[in-house]
């Protein structure tokens, strides 16, 4: 039996202001960046971004958090081939869902760890 499944995949860093939308930034871009972006596209408001949520977009174009983007990447790893290293080129000793990072961050992803 031959799956069908469509995994959803993290492709950028992002930020979600509560008023002004999302921001992002396709990969390998960092949240810093995406930070500055954000304070370029409102000059008269000094740090903007700081009014803003950290977080990744999809390639279904939604905006998750770092939770959810680290979810995200768990499953793609769990499955057949571990499809994820190739879309991931930094994805390196990423943990399971039991032991979730060696680094201390939790179930929190962050660019770095993709890209």
């Amino acid at each position: 039996m031959v799956s069908n499944m469509v995994f959803e995949r993290v492709i950028g860093a992002a930020f979600r202001h509560p008023d002004k939308g999302v921001y992002s930034l396709p990969a390998p871009a960092r949240h810093g960046q995406v930070g500055r972006l954000v304070d370029a596209c409102y000059p008269d408001q000094t740090h903007a971004n700081l009014d803003c949520e950290q977080g990744f977009v999809t390639d279904h174009a939604r905006f998750v958090t770092r939770e959810e983007a680290w979810h995200i990447v768990v499953r793609e790893m769990a499955s057949p081939g571990r499809a994820a290293l190739v879309h991931y080129p930094e994805l390196v000793n990423f943990g399971t869902d039991k032991d979730p990072k060696p680094n201390d961050r939790g179930r929190d992803l962050f660019s770095e760890d993709l890209w």
